[in-house]
C-alpha cells in the first residue's frame, strides 16, 4: 500500500496515509490454529493467512484499531462500529475456511446475531477454499476438542445460511 483513501472496517476512520493503516485477519491465525489449522499442511496454512480469494478474510483497518484487537477472536474482541456485520463476516470466515467453533464462540455469536437486523449481517457468500489436510490426517478437520460438529460447515449448529444471487445471510 503506497497512497490511496482507506476506510477501516473496524472503526470506519477513513484514512488517506498509507502509514497509518495496517491489514488484519478477520479470523486471527492464532485463533485459526486452534480451531483446526493446526492440521493443515503448510501451504494450506499459507493461502489461509494471504487469503485474497474472499474480500473478509483479510481487511485494512487502522492500526489503532488493529492494536486494539491484538489477534483476539470474536470471543474477546468486536468494534464497537458494525458488530453485528463484524461477527457475520466472522463467521462466513470460518465457513470458508472449515474452521471449528467452540463453545464460547456459539453462544457469543448466537447473542450477537440475535440482535442484529438482517441487513447487517448479510454478506457475500464465500466459496469454500481447498483445506489440505497433513499426511496422515482425516481429510474431516475436527472441531477443537475432538468433538464432532453437528455439521461441517464450522459455524454454530442453529445457524442458518441462506442466500442467493451470492448473498450469504446469517441468522440465529
Amino acid at each position: 500500500m503506497v497512497s490511496g483513501r482507506w476506510r477501516s472496517q473496524y472503526d470506519g476512520r477513513t484514512v488517506r496515509r498509507a502509514s497509518r493503516v495496517a491489514v488484519d485477519r478477520r479470523v486471527p491465525l492464532r485463533e485459526a490454529w486452534r480451531s483446526g489449522a493446526r492440521r493443515w499442511n503448510r501451504a494450506t496454512r499459507r493461502a489461509f493467512a494471504n487469503d485474497t480469494g474472499y474480500a473478509e478474510t483479510v481487511v485494512v483497518v487502522t492500526k489503532q484499531a488493529q492494536r486494539a484487537k491484538h489477534g483476539r477472536d470474536v470471543t474477546r474482541w468486536r468494534p464497537r462500529h458494525a458488530t453485528c456485520a463484524y461477527t457475520a463476516r466472522y463467521v462466513a470466515v470460518k465457513y470458508r475456511w472449515r474452521l471449528g467453533v467452540d463453545p464460547g464462540e456459539r453462544r457469543l455469536i448466537g447473542r450477537v446475531l440475535a440482535r442484529c437486523p438482517s441487513s447487517a449481517t448479510s454478506v457475500s457468500r464465500p466459496a469454500r477454499a481447498w483445506v489440505r489436510p497433513l499426511p496422515n490426517q482425516r481429510s474431516r478437520v475436527p472441531r477443537p476438542g475432538g468433538r464432532p460438529r453437528s455439521s461441517n460447515t464450522g459455524v454454530p449448529a442453529g445457524t442458518k445460511l441462506t442466500g442467493h444471487d451470492g448473498d450469504l445471510a446469517v441468522t440465529q
